[in-house]
């Protein structure tokens, strides 16, 4: 799989429009949205490759929202980009022990598998594009 079009979903607009433009000066076409709300509206016109995705976000959350991407548009690469401290490593290690804390852990834990990749913010550029050639 190639990657050309990218969709990035954050509320934080500074970040979108500042990523977008790295990443189409690296060559990708690509989209931001807001919220997941808007998201909704932009994935349901064109197909992307790729989407950049936010957790904490009003409204529809990114926790929420990769559940419906997933449904959706199985075929669609979801790397999450969050300010929390997530890691693979974390998320296998304490999977059992977010569900002795709670069920709403439990189901976040789980919506977070569902990603294909999760970036820490502030992440690496490089990085990022690395990734994303990848696959």
């Amino acid at each position: 799989m190639s990657v050309k079009n990218i969709m990035i979903i954050d509320d934080d607009e500074e970040l979108c429009i500042e990523l977008m433009q790295l990443l189409v000066d690296k060559g990708f076409k690509v989209e931001t949205a807001q919220s997941a709300e808007a998201g909704i509206c932009i994935l349901g016109k064109k197909p992307f490759d790729l989407l950049l995705l936010d957790l904490k976000m009003p409204g529809i959350s990114g926790y929420e929202f990769i559940e419906f991407v997933k449904k959706q548009y199985p075929q669609l690469k979801v790397f999450i980009i969050t300010g929390s401290t997530f890691s693979w490593e974390f998320i296998n290690r304490y999977d059992k022990h977010f569900k002795e804390f709670n069920e709403e852990e439990s189901l976040k834990s789980a919506r977070l598998k569902l990603a294909d990749l999760v970036l820490n913010k502030p992440f690496d550029i490089e990085n990022l594009i690395n990734k994303i050639k990848e696959i």
